[in-house]
């Protein structure tokens, strides 16, 4: 008897990266992606992203042709500041007339007034815009009951002004003064006069503004100028009184002896002084004693000499001493010669800081008394100038209010021209005209634009289908998921080969579903694929075939029954023993794909339960004698504890003696807990996904629950793949488009 080999977990990095990719987003490639994977995804998708596209171009067209045709008139008018009206006025009512901000600055403000409600009701009043059905509309001109938007009901006037506001548009040009203004409506006559009318209005509102500013400036000019005429007659009867009362005559108060006596005594008192400190600084520098510098600071004859002479003895003392020590004649007089002359260089340092000393008393007492008179002279003229003073504040009030009175006199005859000329730095550059074609929509450019966008449109529609659609539709999708290998793609079969197979087995005996495909057409595609799926099962262990083969998949209707037939069949038509069990004793569906009759007394549940004393297993093909298939038999309440018995691991060790490869066809694996032992037994798994249908976490699910029963899962069978979406147009280059006219693009099954 031959033993089966120690289950075995597989792949277990590949299921703990599976695991990983849940918390990606559905779609998520982490390596590069190709031009070439990117036109097959928009390929793939291309019928949907078709009708997205054309839908997105055929609003474009509706709405391009339906909309009515809205004109858009344009004026402009500059802002300058320095053409506004000058006359010296400005200086005084910079507060009311004139522009302290930026010229940026201006702009924005002239752009917030043309905004201002005001001037859009002025417009609006002028224009009577709220019983212009084109303007406001059927509904708001029955609501509107006076031309005066002041004196409409509030809800009707904020209607008028955001309509008017949403159809203006206003913008300062770039790098200039000039403001455009713009009006759309699908009246080109009224949006014209609106635009027009909106100039008008806000440069009548200016010219108000501004005039009336002007107008209380040259009011309240009046009024003060008959105050400053009586305060500066008073001022001067103040002045004369106490220059009669003081004795001043003539209007210079400050040219007097006194003060010109004080004056001169001031510069001597700062020369005095700056001589002083002079020969203090040179007093002090000679007390420290120090030869050289009371030679840089007195330069004396005597001193120099004796400098001079004393650094010659040096020099000699310094030959003979090196030459013949300090015990020689010459040197020991030398150093007599050298102390008489530093006792002669001291005495003369002496007197000539004495000297230095002396200057600096006498300069000292000079500027004593320069001061003492400076201090009297200073005291005389404070006492002068203590009517000097008051009768200077008399005189300068005298002249202020009179240079007032003359300075407001000026400007007050002035106030009525500037009345006028306070607008003069807006000017209109252009005015608004008809327009002759519509602004909106453009044809010519909605159109293109339309199609661009569709395309746009459709390409983000088909990249937003691939990101949410976390299904696998390719063996690379497979693979990249679970890490475990496709060992087969099974092509879609179509609802018409299903209907040429039904009135096939209408006319050919023993011939069943989808699972004979191998049998009733041999030189099909989908009979090809099962023979690479033998030929990559068989090729999986060189050494020694799997011989106990587990087909499941995660849920029903992913065609495992289909794909165990077929598997069983292909391996039978290679020469050897297959045994196909129907182990799915829920819901059995093997043998309807046989094409044979179910029993309702023998199968492999009566089997386990000893209702049946043989399996007698039944061969649905003559010319494939070497295959042999055993039912699930009757139904039973206790399906998951038959096959976890010791009846069935005996049948399964027998069976391993009688048949090279034994096939069982189980229950989906996350719906039911029938295929996990029967996995942990088998040589090898083979997990049958649904391409476009099967998810990706429940696949990561399944392979993480065949992991946890140590099951070696050999690979996956792929079925249901659209050729052109696995191959490309692969197919079609070889012809099998053409010769297996079976297998195409339509719905499934």
């Amino acid at each position: 008897m031959q033993n089966k080999p120690e289950a075995r977990i597989t792949r277990v990095p590949a299921l703990g990266r599976a695991s990983h990719l849940l918390a990606l987003p559905p779609g998520f490639r982490p390596t590069e992606v190709s031009l070439g994977e990117i036109w097959l995804k928009i390929w793939k998708r291309r019928v949907a992203a078709s009708l997205f596209a054309g839908a997105i171009l055929l609003i474009v067209i509706l709405y391009t042709f339906l909309k009515k045709p809205v004109y858009e008139s344009v004026a402009q008018i500059r802002v300058d500041s320095s053409q506004q009206g000058s006359l010296g006025l400005e200086d005084l009512v910079s507060q009311k007339l004139a522009d302290s901000d930026s010229e940026g600055g201006r702009l924005q403000t002239e752009l917030t007034i043309l905004q201002c409600a005001p001037v859009s009701m002025q417009v609006i009043k002028n224009l009577d815009l709220g019983h212009r059905e084109e303007f406001a509309g059927k509904t708001l001109m029955a609501k509107v009951t006076a031309v005066d938007p002041v004196k409409m009901d509030p809800l009707s006037r904020e209607k008028l002004l955001l309509k008017f506001h949403d159809a203006e548009k206003l913008e300062v040009l770039p790098k200039t003064r000039v403001i455009e203004i713009r009006f759309q409506n699908t009246n080109p006559s009224l949006a014209a006069d609106t635009v027009n009318a909106i100039v008008d209005a806000y440069l009548q509102r200016n010219f108000d503004v501004k005039y009336q500013g002007a107008v209380q400036v040259s009011e309240w000019l009046s009024k003060q100028m008959e105050e400053l005429k009586s305060n500066a007659a008073l001022a001067e009867q103040r002045l004369a009184q106490f220059q009669k009362q003081n004795n001043i005559l003539g209007t210079d108060e400050n040219n007097n002896i006194v003060i010109d006596r004080l004056r001169h005594l001031n510069s001597q008192l700062a020369d005095a002084e700056g001589d002083r400190i002079i020969k203090e600084a040179r007093y002090r520098l000679a007390s420290s004693g120090n030869p050289e510098l009371v030679a840089a600071v007195v330069p004396s004859t005597t001193l120099q000499a004796l400098r001079m002479q004393e650094a010659d003895l040096k020099s000699q003392y310094a030959q003979l001493d090196a030459k013949f020590g300090s015990g020689f004649p010459r040197v020991q007089e030398l150093q007599a010669q050298l102390r008489r002359l530093d006792q002669t260089i001291a005495d003369e340092v002496n007197n000539v800081g004495q000297r230095l000393h002396d200057e600096f008393l006498a300069a000292e007492k000079s500027e004593s008394l320069l001061r003492q008179q400076f201090e009297l002279q200073r005291q005389e003229a404070f006492n002068l100038n203590a009517s000097a003073v008051q009768f200077a504040t008399l005189k300068h009030e005298v002249e202020s209010s009179q240079e007032l009175s003359d300075t407001l006199q000026l400007k007050l005859k002035e106030a009525g021209l500037m009345a006028g000329l306070a607008s003069a730095d807006i000017s209109i550059v252009s005015r608004g005209m008809v327009p002759a074609r519509p602004a909106f929509p453009k044809k010519t450019l909605m159109l293109p634009l339309g199609v661009l966008i569709s395309v746009f449109a459709g390409l983000v529609f088909v990249f937003a289908m691939e990101s949410f659609d976390d299904s696998m539709r390719t063996s690379e999708d497979v693979e990249f998921v679970s890490s475990v290998p496709a060992l087969a793609t099974i092509p879609l079969i179509t609802r018409r080969v299903l209907r040429n197979n039904v009135r096939s087995r209408k006319h050919q005996a023993g011939l069943g579903g989808l699972g004979t495909m191998a049998v009733q057409r041999p030189t099909s595609l989908l009979a090809e694929s099962y023979r690479v799926l033998c030929n990559s099962l068989l090729l999986t262990a060189a050494d020694r075939h799997p011989q106990l083969l587990v087909v499941t998949s995660a849920f029903p209707g992913e065609g495992k029954s289909v794909s165990s037939c077929n598997l069983a069949i292909t391996l039978a038509q290679r020469g050897s023993r297959v045994l196909l069990v129907d182990t799915d004793l829920r819901r059995s569906n093997l043998l309807h794909q046989l094409g044979v009759e179910s029993s309702t007394t023998a199968g492999l549940s009566s089997i386990l339960t000893g209702k049946s004393a043989s399996e007698s297993p039944m061969k649905p093909f003559p010319q494939l004698p070497k295959l042999e298939v055993i039912a699930a038999g009757p139904q039973t309440p206790w399906p998951a504890e038959l096959l976890v018995s010791k009846k069935m691991g005996e049948l399964l060790e027998r069976w391993r003696t009688e048949y090279d490869h034994i096939v069982l066809d189980t229950p989906p694996l996350l719906f039911f807990a029938d295929t996990m032992p029967l996995a942990a037994k088998a040589d090898g798994v083979l997990l049958v996904v649904f391409a476009g249908r099967s998810r990706r976490k429940d696949m990561v699910r399944t392979l993480d629950l065949l992991s946890r029963s140590k099951a070696h899962v050999l690979g996956v069978i792929l079925n249901g793949v659209v050729l052109e979406s696995e191959y490309t147009n692969a197919y079609v280059t070889y012809g099998y488009n053409n010769n297996y006219g079976d297998i195409n693009e339509s719905k499934p099954a």
